[in-house]
């Protein structure tokens, strides 16, 4: 609908604060939201004497943070309320806790403000084309890049394939005479700053500790790659990232990349 719903609990301020959040809920459900952001006065679920948390994996994080108690009893109860709303909504559903001087940031750059809140994603490996649904990783490719996929890229031996369980971000690892080159790495644009990359390229690194790849200039996640690998030689069409290559792998990593062909038309 590309409209954003803003909306006020004053009305029912009377109310339990469990009314109120399934109220929230109910409207969640019924716009098909992907995303809900609560103002506060700070920068984010902050704990004592810490800067705001940036992103919490519900997963991951969520009893350590409130067996560790030190959060506010104020961002301990949002926590646990928005960790229902998130559970309980049949969709995929992301909550970020938000200053209102950042807010244009948190709904208009993919790197947001605030703390996220997220489920958390299930990471599957795949070994072969033959385990997973090709028509779906192509259409998240193509989504993610904006570009075509040329025929028959698809259809080339992969040393490794991570797709997230929903098929909303996935990696492509392939084998070369000179290392483990990571072909293709992509996240839905409609997940983009869910920190689905976050879970890929976690999952990714731990299999595969050393690989390189390339990049356009122009690639608007080509600030996170520069925070994500070891080094990076800039050329005029690309840009080769390495993590954990060895001295002498990094300059023919580097001629393999910018020979490799390009796989949109």
């Amino acid at each position: 609908m590309n409209t954003i719903p803003l909306l006020s609990l004053e009305p029912s301020r009377d109310a339990p604060l469990e009314s109120r959040f399934a109220l929230l809920r109910d409207l969640v459900s019924g716009l098909e939201s992907r995303k809900v952001v609560f103002l506060s006065t700070s920068a984010g679920l902050v704990r004592e004497g810490l800067p705001p948390i940036p992103v919490v994996n519900l997963e991951a994080d969520y009893e350590r943070l409130l067996r560790g108690d030190t959060l506010t009893r104020q961002h301990a109860s949002l926590l646990r309320h928005g960790k229902q709303l998130i559970d309980m909504t049949p969709h995929r559903v992301t909550a970020t806790v938000v200053n209102p001087l950042q807010l244009l940031r948190e709904l208009f750059t993919i790197n947001g403000a605030g703390t996220l809140i997220r489920k958390g994603s299930r990471i599957e490996s795949h070994r072969s084309l033959a385990s997973l649904d090709p028509m779906r990783l192509r259409g998240l490719i193509e989504s993610a890049f904006g570009r075509k996929l040329k025929e028959h890229v698809l259809e080339r031996e992969a040393e490794r394939i991570f797709v997230e369980e929903n098929y909303l971000g996935a990696a492509v690892l392939s084998q070369t005479p000179v290392g483990i080159y990571l072909n293709k790495f992509a996240v839905d644009r409609q997940a983009q700053g869910e920190g689905i990359g976050g879970d890929l390229w976690s999952v990714m690194t731990r299999d595969f500790p050393s690989f390189f790849w390339r990049a356009r200039p122009t690639n608007p996640i080509l600030n996170w790659y520069l925070k994500n690998g070891d080094g990076v030689a800039r050329f005029p069409d690309w840009h080769v990232f390495w993590r954990g290559l060895s001295v002498d792998q990094i300059e023919p990593a580097m001629r393999y990349a910018l020979a490799a062909p390009v796989d949109f038309v």
